[in-house]
């Protein structure tokens, strides 16, 4: 199951003829898939992609200090990307959206809410643009994050 979170397994699925839609996770934290061309192959294929994982199953809107055993290695990481949203002036589910709305705007995002009051707050959120100058400073920030925290199959269950 791990092969389906890989930019490689993306590629042969994007080459695969009678295949018109693919799912690719891509957040704040995990840009793998863009970084390898995925996204621009797609595109040069007239595959279409529906991007998941913006939230990272959850991670990217927990407060450190509560965090599941499971994704206790993320601390770190979390305190620096809340860090950051606060220094913006935005929600952790502000930056994280609207930076996915932003570097992907032809893209389907597919998200997954337990109310209705979040689906409100996602929608109200998408239609927040940021500048590239912040894109430019998250890239920057939140950069090499460990495979073990951006790939929700390799967090081990304890």
């Amino acid at each position: 199951m791990k092969e389906s979170y890989s930019p490689q397994a993306a590629r042969k699925a994007i080459q695969t003829k009678g295949l018109q839609v693919i799912q690719v996770p891509f957040n704040i934290f995990d840009r793998r898939f863009e970084e390898a061309g995925i996204f621009n192959l797609a595109r040069q294929k007239k595959k279409e992609i529906y991007i998941r994982s913006v939230f990272l199953q959850g991670l990217l809107l927990l407060n450190p200090d509560d965090l599941p055993k499971l994704v206790r290695p993320a601390r770190s990481i979390i305190i620096k990307f809340r860090d950051l949203a606060e220094k913006l002036g935005l929600s952790p589910r502000e930056l994280a959206l609207a930076y996915v709305r932003t570097k992907r705007p032809l893209d389907k995002v597919i998200l997954g809410v337990d109310t209705s009051k979040q689906l409100e707050e996602n929608c109200k959120i998408w239609k927040l643009k940021i500048p590239s100058s912040v894109l430019d400073l998250v890239e920057e920030k939140l950069q090499k994050i460990d495979k073990k925290i951006i790939n929700p199959t390799l967090w081990k269950k304890t």
